[in-house]
């Protein structure tokens, strides 16, 4: 039997990973407000201490692990691959449709009126018809600028099946993440070079595969050793881009190194949960609740934000404080519509059309 999916038969939903998905969001949300402050304060300058580079690896790592999982359980059921299509479509792409319409109305319209552009003009050219269409899929990032990682996942979320059919045995597990190593040091001649990371969701997949068995280890250790551990490992994952403020997508090999240090991580937390229950309270399951909406509405909100305080109140020092506490308010009031409003019914729509298939399945 195919090894994913023999181990995912035992895997469930896990509330601690999907709290720190929350975190990782907000980590990103820290590092767009600290750039918008530089934007306009080009002399006023604090080290980049939050890493969103790392926050988007451990996206990837975790989806490979929860997607991976999820199209594994029913790997031997009929129409198993449509089931699967439909239900990643409708996970991500209503509020990235309606996210990508909005972007793109603001920098047809308003954009060029405004003292703070969205993006770098001069570095990337204008907004055009083209530009507008591929956002949809966030092949061009200027619509909505973290869009960029969800046409990484549309991408992986194609190749997931072909991970999965690497799982026959161990030489072809790990022949499968040679050959994705090798894609990964390709430069590709296209934006969104979605070949570097491919290769941190196929080792979020397998860690169903050796995950068990590096928590039955650690599980072991005295408490106060397991924490170093974690510490070092979080550690090990967080600072080396902090460190050498190294571009996310210059070198490979750096998010290589993230994706070795946090699926050991990530790995424990699925099978130690009971070792990380602060993560199951109710502030932490809400941020990974609204991760996504959090993810996708907040560069478009701050800079909306930003330019009205700047138009109304002018660049001054003053302007920092009240931004900062306008904007974190607005960013979850907007995520927390989005997600009750866009999310959850487009995922119910998915559902309702996966019921109809159902029906008319069994018809025939």
């Amino acid at each position: 039997m195919n090894k994913f999916c023999k181990a995912s038969q035992n895997g469930v939903f896990s509330k601690e990973l999907h709290a720190l998905r929350g975190v990782a969001a907000l980590v990103v949300l820290l590092v767009h407000f600290q750039h918008r402050l530089v934007q306009a304060w080009p002399d006023w300058h604090v080290p980049d201490l939050f890493n969103g580079s790392a926050a988007v690896t451990y996206f990837f790592v975790l989806s490979g692990l929860v997607v991976g999982m999820s199209l594994a359980k029913t790997w031997n059921e009929d129409k198993s691959l449509i089931v699967y299509g439909i239900r990643r479509i409708f996970r991500i792409m209503p509020l990235m449709a309606v996210m990508a319409t909005i972007g793109s109305l603001y920098l047809f319209f308003v954009n060029p009126h405004m003292p703070y552009s969205l993006y770098d003009v001069e570095k990337y050219g204008g907004f055009d018809w083209k530009r507008m269409m591929a956002g949809y899929i966030g092949y061009s990032m200027k619509a909505n600028p973290p869009s960029w990682s969800i046409f990484v996942e549309l991408v992986a979320s194609a190749l997931i099946p072909l991970f999965i059919l690497m799982g026959r045995n161990r030489t072809t597990i790990i022949l499968g993440a040679v050959i994705l190593f090798a894609f990964s040091l390709w430069d590709m001649p296209i934006k969104n070079k979605f070949n570097i990371f491919m290769l941190s969701f196929y080792v979020g997949l397998t860690i169903l595969v050796w995950g068990p068995v590096l928590a039955d280890k650690c599980r072991k250790l005295p408490v106060k050793f397991f924490w170093v551990l974690v510490t070092i490992l979080a550690l090990a994952f967080y600072m080396p881009r902090v460190i050498t403020q190294e571009d996310y997508y210059g070198n490979p090999w750096i998010i290589h190194w993230e994706t070795a240090t946090i699926a050991p991580l990530i790995a424990l937390i699925f099978y130690i949960p009971e070792r990380f229950s602060a993560l199951t309270k109710p502030i932490f399951q809400y941020l990974g609740d609204i991760s996504f909406s959090l993810y996708l509405t907040h560069v478009l909100v701050m800079v909306v934000l930003y330019n009205l305080l700047a138009l109304t109140m002018g660049v001054q020092i003053m302007l920092m404080p009240v931004f900062a506490i306008v904007a974190l308010v607005m960013v979850f009031i907007i995520a927390h519509f989005s997600f009750n409003h866009i999310e959850k019914p487009g995922i119910l729509w998915g559902k309702k059309i996966l019921n109809r298939f159902v029906k008319q399945k069994a018809r025939k």
